[in-house]
Order: C-alpha cells, then sequence, then structure tokens
C-alpha cells in the first residue's frame, strides 16, 4: 500500500489560522507551508513562556540581604525579548545595573552585575526553593548558589521553554498523515535528546490534550502516518500542533522546512505494480582531466521514483488525476511509500517530500480497469 497525501490542511489557502511561537525575520514560520521550495524554512527565535508563581529568583547585592527578582508573566517570543525582561526584574529589586546576555562560546545566559548597589557583590541564591522554576529556565544548577563573582554563566545552554507550530483547521479534522523535513541531505536541527509531539484538542489550550503522539525523529524527517486517521474519535478536532521541547540545542535554535497535516487520496481499487522502481542520483558534475584525474563539482544528491498503478476503478483514476491536477510538476508533495513497513526496516524512512517530473499517463487496459505511470523526483 502506498499512500498519496492530497489535502494539505496547513496550506495557507486552507487553514483558518496558524500560529507559531516563535521565527526570525527571514526564517518566517511561513516558509514551512510553501512546499514549492523544500529548503525554505522556519527557524525559531527563542520562546519563553514565563507563568503567574514560576517567575521569581532570589539573589543579593549585600551580604545576607534577599532580593527577590520577579520576571514579568508573558510570552517572549524572541530571545532578546527574554533577556531584558531578566535585566528589567533583577534592576527593579536592586540597585545595581545589569546586563543579561548569551555567552559568545557557550551560548549559556550569563547575568553581569556593576556593583554598584548595595554592599558590591552580586549572588545568586540558586538553592532557594520557590526560585527553582526560573533558575531552571535560565539553566542555573539548583545545587549551590553562585557566589564570588560578578558574573555569572549560567551551567546549561537553554534556549527556550519549548516552541510549537499549531494550527486551527476551521473545523474539526481527522488528518491521516503528519509531515516535516528539512534539507534532503542535512539532518533535522533538532537534537536526539528533544521531546517531540504531535498534538491535538478541541480548544487552543494543550494543557491537556485529547490526542498526544511522541515522535520519534528520523534524521532527515518527523512523520506520523495512520491510514484510519490521528483523531482518536472520527470527526477529530479542530486544533492541531506541533509541540518541540528541545532547549539544549546546540545550534540555539530549531529549524524545519515543508511541514504538512494532510490526507491522502481514495483508491478504492488499485495499485502500484511492481517491479516498484527507484534509483538514488548523485548529481556531482564529474571531469576528467588530460592526466586521469577526477575533478568534481560537488552537488546535492536525489532519488527517483518509477511508480505503475494497475487496476485502478473510474473513482481511484479520478482521485489520482485530481492529485495531479492540484500539485501539477510546480509543488512537492507527501507520499508514504511504505507505511506499513513491508518490504523496510522503518516504513518512516520511506515517507518522502517529492514532485512530478513528467506529466503521468493513463492507459484503459480492460473495461473499467485503468493503469497510470508516475515519475517522481524527492524534492531538494
Amino acid at each position: 500500500m502506498i499512500l498519496v497525501f492530497s489535502d494539505i490542511y496547513t496550506d495557507p489557502t486552507f487553514v483558518a489560522n496558524e500560529f507559531h511561537s516563535s521565527q526570525t525575520a527571514l526564517f518566517n514560520s511561513s516558509n514551512a507551508y510553501n512546499l514549492e521550495r523544500r529548503t525554505k524554512t522556519w527557524r525559531s527565535a527563542g520562546y519563553f513562556n514565563i507563568k503567574t508563581g514560576l517567575n521569581t529568583f532570589v539573589f543579593r547585592e549585600s551580604i545576607g540581604i534577599d532580593l527577590t527578582a520577579s520576571v514579568t508573566v508573558d510570552e517572549y517570543i524572541t530571545d532578546a525579548l527574554f533577556m531584558a525582561a531578566i535585566k528589567t526584574a533583577l534592576e527593579a529589586a536592586g540597585d545595581s545595573v545589569y546586563t543579561v546576555s548569551r555567552d559568545a562560546t557557550t551560548a549559556r545566559i550569563k547575568i553581569l552585575s556593576n556593583a554598584a548597589g548595595g554592599g558590591g557583590i552580586f549572588e545568586l541564591i540558586c538553592t532557594n526553593g520557590p526560585s527553582a522554576a526560573m533558575f531552571d529556565i535560565m539553566g542555573y544548577s539548583t545545587a549551590s548558589n553562585r557566589t564570588g563573582a560578578l558574573t555569572h554563566q549560567a551551567d546549561l545552554l537553554k534556549i527556550h521553554t519549548g516552541e510549537f507550530l499549531m494550527w486551527d483547521l476551521g473545523v474539526p479534522t481527522n488528518p491521516t498523515g503528519f509531515f516535516a523535513v528539512a534539507n534532503r541531505n542535512a539532518a533535522l536541527n533538532i537534537s536526539p535528546s528533544a521531546t517531540i509531539k504531535l498534538q491535538a484538542n478541541w480548544t487552543n489550550n494543550f494543557d491537556t490534550p485529547a490526542v498526544e503522539y511522541a515522535l520519534v525523529m528520523q534524521d532527515f524527517i518527523l512523520s506520523k502516518v495512520n491510514p484510519l486517521g490521528l483523531s482518536d474519535i472520527t470527526n477529530g478536532y479542530r486544533y492541531w500542533r506541533l509541540s518541540i521541547d528541545d532547549s539544549s540545542n546546540p545550534n540555539s535554535y530549531i529549524e524545519l522546512g515543508a511541514v504538512a497535516l494532510c490526507n491522502h487520496a481514495q483508491i478504492t481499487r488499485g495499485c502500484p505494480a511492481f517491479p516498484f522502481e527507484t534509483e538514488l542520483q548523485d548529481r556531482t558534475n564529474l571531469v576528467f582531466s588530460e592526466g586521469g584525474q577526477t575533478i568534481s563539482g560537488r552537488k546535492t544528491k536525489t532519488q527517483v521514483f518509477q511508480l505503475s498503478w494497475e487496476l485502478l476503478d473510474v473513482a481511484s483514476l479520478e482521485a489520482l488525476e485530481n492529485h495531479y491536477n492540484y500539485f501539477g510538476q510546480h509543488s512537492a508533495f507527501f507520499l508514504s511509500l511504505d507505511p506499513n513497513g513491508v518490504f523496510s526496516s522503518d516504513g518512516a524512512t520511506w515517507n518522502r517530500l517529492l514532485r512530478f517530473t513528467e506529466n503521468p499517463s493513463a492507459a484503459l487496459v480492460s473495461p473499467k480497469n485503468w493503469s497510470m505511470k508516475w515519475s517522481l523526483r524527492e524534492e531538494l
């Protein structure tokens, strides 16, 4: 069985509303829904969700005198805004002037005091119980206090409290596939230790989602496929969200290319026939010198596929024709080539973003029995 994903619910043409935790100026979230260019990406900017009751931490400017910094409860959509809020909280509680930034080498948060206030010291009281949440968000260990210096760098890299892409589909919807890819020849910019979830709910409050899947990251793709639907109820849910907690990502951001929540075309009869043909292609240019040396102009690799659909009834043929009429050769689409893991060790590795390279051809083999040929290339 091969699933051809046609209805792209996250397409800006159809989605009611799209939300994102953060985005950088040149890598905004709309890039992720443009299936014409896989390498045009969304990149996070650092999202920090600071909640009531978990927004304070204790520090000292004089020996033995505790001061409490209260970071304004808010959703900070950039790293710079969050660090500015920390600075504001420190200076509102104390008399020194503070600089909050990321270390150029480690990218960890560091706080510098000019020691102008109080007794001229700067201590972070990390062992203070009520401060634990904020110190954890900033990356400071709560095992011991930070003393004896005017600059204190965090113990751990923390780039966010979590990032997300969320979609309001307008009406309850039950998609059958979710996919997210980056460059075809480079691994996703997500750490192996990241916690990644696909969630669904009646409302846009995801504190307790109705449906939640833990996604396993492949090198090049995030995906979840179920031909019966990803929802636990027939009609599905209005809101869907991709949640990524990768706070220690060494690149200091998350990046994704093509992202799609979609439904597959209904093939009521017929299937791709054997042999299933595919070819790995290295697009490198090779030149041989007069002396016999090989000079290579290295280019990215891709993969091509030849699908021959057989025994199609009229409804199935028209479904495949409608698919081509929508995507043509101008836009890529997702195929799940081995959703049941029949011929591979992991079917997820055969979820691909593909594009037509030729116009498909159809033939009426016998009354009510159609065949069709597709030529496809994995999109770069």
